[in-house]
């Protein structure tokens, strides 16, 4: 948990190389994924309706994936193998592309956050004695994750496809019940939200 946000001078580096050559399977998989055009979770407003509660927790994996790689990344600095960090650094930006491609503010936000857990890295590699420069590599990369239109667009749909009793009630008018049945629906989720903030 440490050793994405310390200091390069204070990583243990034998302790972080015999805890990556565990992981090695698990970052193979991701260096092959990362190198796919595409993530591939095509599903539509009404199957993000059923499956919205387990999101986080898939979502969550990136996040973990992402400290394996700044700790990789930080290893490789170490050892002044910039052509690997540059390589785990390609990894975390297209996980962070790949995540953000389903048209949800779940996934954008963390394709987002995953691009700045790089970002931090790459400035990291610039400060190195005898690092390449990575000028003309960050002036390339896309200005934005994801598609923010596309994003509200697709919420608002599966919000509608989620509780549509919410529109018959806007245009009909609802009953104070109807609204709290409503609002006791919304608070099924609660699992899902108490997930987001462990």
């Amino acid at each position: 948990e440490k050793w994405p946000n310390a200091s390069l001078d204070e990583l243990p580096k034998e302790e972080m190389r015999k805890a990556l050559a565990t992981l090695r399977p698990v970052l193979d998989c991701v260096d092959e994924a990362a190198r796919r055009s595409r993530y591939g979770l095509d599903l539509s407003p009404q199957d993000y309706s059923r499956v919205l509660p387990t999101l986080y927790p898939q979502l969550t994996a990136f996040r973990v994936i992402a400290r394996l790689l700044v700790v990789r990344c930080r290893l490789q600095i170490l050892a002044g193998d910039f052509d690997g960090a540059v390589r785990s650094l390609k990894t975390g930006y297209a996980m962070a592309r790949h995540c953000a491609e389903p048209p949800t503010m779940l996934h954008i936000l963390m394709g987002v956050t995953l691009t700045e857990i790089m970002n931090h890295q790459v400035r990291l590699v610039a400060q190195m004695p005898r690092a390449p420069n990575l000028y003309w590599a960050v002036t390339a990369m896309p200005e934005r994750v994801g598609d923010l239109q596309a994003v509200a667009d697709f919420d608002t749909l599966v919000f509608q496809a989620t509780f549509p009793e919410y529109e018959r009630a806007r245009s009909a008018g609802a009953t104070p019940e109807e609204w709290w049945t409503m609002l006791d629906k919304l608070a099924a989720l609660r699992p899902w939200n108490q997930a987001s903030n462990a």
